[in-house]
């Protein structure tokens, strides 16, 4: 499942890696970052997959944003907001949140 956080944060282009991987009950809490800011975001176990992805992707994106001052992360191709991770059929996709026919591409 960690893959799937590296694939959110090489889309984001940040700089942010995966810092720590921590199991729990039901989840994963994985600490992304860099060298001056970490944060913690959560992978169910008990959902499914593309469920969970979307989940961990949008709390990444907030992150990243409230960290990057309201920066639109992954930016929507010419549009000025971000793309918003979205699960579509069985997997999940970064699609336009105005118009799902403007842009979408595979995020799992």
């Amino acid at each position: 499942m960690i893959e799937y956080v590296t694939r959110v944060l090489a889309r984001l282009d940040i700089g942010w890696r995966v810092l720590s991987v921590e199991p729990g009950p039901g989840e994963v809490l994985v600490t992304v970052g860099d060298d001056r800011v970490s944060v913690g975001v959560y992978l169910a176990l008990t959902v499914p997959l593309a469920q969970a992805v979307a989940a961990m992707a949008d709390q990444v994106q907030d992150h990243a944003v409230e960290a990057f001052w309201g920066r639109p992360l992954p930016l929507c191709p010419g549009h000025q907001h971000p793309l918003s991770p979205r699960v579509v059929g069985c997997g999940v996709r970064w699609v336009c949140p105005r118009d799902p026919d403007h842009h979408s591409e595979l995020l799992l």
